[in-house]
């Protein structure tokens, strides 16, 4: 084979190279087509007026300011907590009418906590209330 050839061989392994990534883009954007619009569609069922809250359960294994994260059979989420947020321990051993509030404060690391969450307009989970169980 001369020079020529050669070149020209190699060109078209590129070309047919760069078009069979390109279809495998575009093959598997549409594959995850679908999968997207369900998120999209859960996110927005899970920010309208009509779910008030959601409740993530969990250890608390880090605070970080308005930020708990959660540990809960070995899954992580980081919640970020709204400001004046109110925080409740609930004891079993007093009357209901004796829920204590607390500040935020007042949790530690290793307490088992109840937030209720919202998704917020940008789209991030906000914790509205803590609650900490007895």
């Amino acid at each position: 084979m001369d020079k020529t050839s050669t070149i020209v061989l190699v060109l078209i392994g590129v070309v047919l190279f760069s078009v069979g990534g390109g279809l495998g883009v575009i093959y598997e954007g549409q594959k995850l087509a679908p999968e997207l619009e369900q998120k999209q569609r859960f996110s927005e069922i899970l920010s309208s007026q009509i779910i008030s809250s959601i409740v993530a359960y969990g250890k608390a294994e880090k605070i970080e300011g308005q930020n708990i994260t959660l540990n809960y059979r070995e899954e992580n989420i980081t919640i970020k907590i709204r400001e004046k947020a109110p925080v409740y321990y609930l004891s079993t051993t007093q009357p209901q009418e004796e829920t204590n509030k607390i500040s935020m404060e007042d949790i530690k690391i290793g307490d088992y906590l109840f937030i209720s969450i919202v998704i917020s307009e940008d789209g991030y989970l906000e914790g509205t209330t803590i609650t900490i169980p007895e």
